[in-house]
């Protein structure tokens, strides 16, 4: 990603490995962070810096406030460490991840890039959560290790 970043696309060293820790290495993201640069730097607007919302923490902090928050950790541990929590499609749980953006409800009938159809025979359940991306799993395993320091 780095060789891409740099060689391919031309980018500086410094803002590549921003964007590669932003993006989590996702090319598509990455991509888009680009684009979403060169129109602020091709804009009028007054502003001398462009921000990225890096802090994905944030959204994970705001799941563990729920009050059945073991329960809460015993999802996001799992996300955080296989990528996917099998889980039944009405659990309360589903609709918190998904609105804090911290990951998605899908089914074993689905297609999924980058899933290892494995994962499946460890759950019950016909439906799972994914995090959104590489990068918010970081920010899960980041938010729960700071949780038992």
């Amino acid at each position: 990603m780095f060789h891409l970043l740099t060689s391919g696309w031309g980018v500086p060293p410094e803002l590549a490995h921003a964007l590669m820790s932003y993006c989590g290495g996702n090319i598509y993201n990455t991509f888009l962070a680009l684009e979403n640069l060169l129109d602020w730097s091709r804009s009028e607007d007054e502003a001398d810096y462009f921000v990225f919302n890096s802090d994905l923490t944030y959204h994970v902090r705001r799941c563990l406030k729920w009050e059945k928050s073991e329960e809460m950790k015993e999802a996001l541990t799992s996300l955080a460490t296989y990528g996917f929590y099998g889980i039944a499609r009405d659990d309360p749980r589903v609709e918190i991840i998904r609105d804090n953006d911290v990951g998605g409800l899908v089914t074993w009938r689905a297609t999924i890039i980058g899933l290892d159809c494995s994962l499946w025979s460890t759950t019950i359940h016909e439906d799972a959560l994914l995090p959104t991306c590489q990068s918010m799993r970081i920010a899960i395993a980041q938010v729960l290790a700071n949780e038992r320091a």
